[in-house]
């Protein structure tokens, strides 16, 4: 306990970002903490946690190396500008991610930082993208908004997606076209099970290729999707389920998401 307090002391008095790193337990995940400048460890603060991919799993390369390779705080260290949220990037040594595991870190990681449990974001690339959504299976209630890029994985129950649909979770998804690790219409598969449960009853989006960069948004009125010019952000209240496309870059492109200060102010402006 003493030494929690000592930390705390420590990270409440510095001014700069931290990127604060942690072993794993039996039970727990490695990790990385990003703290933002002027972190106030009396205020609660968003969180967004990003889950990475096969390429930067631990028995591949250090969680130093894996979290300066894709993602949040990789694009903070290119120059993105971050946001005023803290940033928790785990590191799985093995595939795929656990729920169970994930769910365990994070608690952890709440007694060490004030987080506010209604503005937890969930985000993850290829391997990560699938273990975002299968964390959503197991507690889709938590979240606040899910963005899966080009995800390797899929629902598992049709409980998360309907209990998406009815509440006022987020989700939305990233893919290039052609993907050949994921496959064009397998990346449509979350997004079906949400929109199916939102009323929507065409089946035809996958035979409707976006042309070049565009966004597909479903709205919750009129039951119907659209294609959009370029990569947009919605408004959660008319359109909480949406797409993400390109017509070029493959399985790997999701930096253009990940270094998009939009995507960050688009996140940490929804709240439960």
């Amino acid at each position: 306990m003493k030494k929690l307090f000592t930390l705390l002391l420590l990270i409440a008095s510095v001014a700069k970002a931290q990127l604060i790193e942690v072993s794993a337990t039996k039970k727990t995940y490695t990790y990385a903490v990003y703290l933002p400048k002027n972190y106030d460890a009396s205020k609660p603060y968003p969180y967004i946690v990003f889950l990475h991919g096969i390429g930067e799993r631990g028995l591949n390369m250090s969680l130093d190396a894996a979290v300066h390779t894709h993602g949040p705080i990789a694009e903070i260290s290119r120059g993105l500008k971050a946001p005023d949220a803290i940033i928790i990037e785990p590191q799985y040594y093995s595939s795929p991610w656990n729920a169970r595991m994930l769910k365990n870190t994070l608690d952890s990681i709440g007694k060490i930082y004030l987080l506010d449990l209604n503005r937890f974001y969930l985000t993850g690339l290829s391997m990560g993208g699938g273990g975002a959504v299968n964390f959503l299976d197991s507690f889709p209630t938590l979240v606040k908004a899910a963005f899966s890029a080009s995800p390797a994985g899929g629902f598992k129950t049709a409980a998360a997606p309907q209990i998406i649909a009815d509440s006022f979770t987020s989700f939305g998804e990233y893919i290039c076209i052609p993907d050949p690790v994921v496959g064009y219409a397998n990346a449509f598969n979350n997004i079906y099970k949400i929109w199916k449960n939102d009323g929507w009853k065409q089946t035809n989006i996958v035979s409707t290729k976006p042309p070049g960069a565009a966004t597909a948004f479903l709205d919750k009125k009129t039951k119907a999707y659209k294609w959009v010019p370029g990569q947009q952000y919605p408004d959660s209240t008319v359109y909480p389920h949406y797409i993400i496309a390109y017509n070029d870059g493959g399985h790997g492109a999701w930096n253009r998401i990940y270094a998009d200060a939009n995507f960050y102010t688009w996140l940490l402006s929804l709240i439960k």
